[in-house]
């Protein structure tokens, strides 16, 4: 049974935002969804709990080749003791490292919702997002073996996450054959809302009514997202980072990388960037 949906992005392209939204649109409830609660409707793919649960082993005692190929397995599991569509948010690519194999189970998948995003503008959001200086962010991004969420001084709750780079993410994701693939544009989500949500949402097959679209949109948008992070925190930010819902906003890139860095990364990412609009 095919009952797994995908909500992958590569980090700080809006896979956060689009939950929110659907977070909203499936809540019953008047007011905007607490962000601390995020877990209406979605998985997080590489949750350690989840992973140990459906494993039946403790992955603090597995290496990151180990973890990502048993995650396969445990997805299958996943997709075998539920009747319901499931919906997992990931931030991996959909490869294994140092293996040719996807780690997408197409046998238990449904579909995928990719979010893309302006990977001169994600250099940013990284940047702030990790703490770390626009230099390193775009290292990170470069790195065909760039691993996010690594932690080895102490366990996290999330597992290590394999991403490539940026190219190597998008290309894994949309050039796959053996999945139907739809792709968003955070860009075309930041200027027509409710129509990029309406098309993810109908191909995930998820039914809503127009009200209950805007209303969720309209509970979603980014300054109510900070107003609950400044007043409650989010616990999805990084310790060191200053805040999670940042700007939200297309093209801070030029405020802020030189033109070397504009062209270190436009250099890389040129083929992925002219496919989705972004030369």
């Amino acid at each position: 049974m095919k009952n797994l949906n995908w909500l992958a992005s590569y980090p700080k392209s809006g896979n956060t935002w689009f939950r929110v939204i659907l977070g909203n649109l499936l809540s019953s409830n008047d007011k905007p969804l607490d962000i601390n609660n995020l877990s209406t409707g979605v998985v997080h793919a590489a949750s350690r709990c989840l992973i140990d649960e459906f494993a039946g082993i403790a992955t603090s005692e597995l290496d990151l080749q180990q973890i990502v190929t048993l995650r396969t397995g445990v997805y299958e599991t996943l997709s075998n003791t539920s009747e319901e569509n499931i919906l997992l948010k990931i931030h991996d690519a959909n490869s294994m490292m140092a293996v040719d194999k996807s780690l997408i189970p197409e046998s238990v998948t449904t579909g995928v919702v990719y979010l893309i995003r302006n990977p001169l503008d994600i250099a940013v959001s990284l940047a702030h997002h990790e703490a770390v200086s626009v230099d390193r962010a775009i290292d990170c991004m470069l790195d065909p073996e760039y691993v996010f969420s690594s932690n080895e001084n102490r366990l996290i709750p999330q597992l290590p996450q394999y991403l490539s780079d940026w190219s190597g993410h998008v290309n894994s994701w949309i050039n796959s054959e053996h999945l139907s693939v739809h792709t968003i544009r955070y860009e075309d989500m930041l200027y027509n809302t409710s129509e990029s949500v309406t098309k993810a949402l109908k191909f995930l097959g998820l039914e809503f009514t127009e009200e209950l679209l805007q209303r969720a949109v309209e509970f979603s948008r980014f300054e109510r997202l900070q107003k609950q992070e400044e007043e409650n925190g989010f616990v999805e930010k990084k310790p060191a980072s200053r805040s999670f819902f940042r700007k939200g906003e297309e093209g801070d890139w030029k405020n802020v990388l030189s033109n070397a860095q504009t062209k270190r990364i436009i250099k890389a990412c040129e083929s992925a960037m002219q496919q989705f609009g972004y030369l």
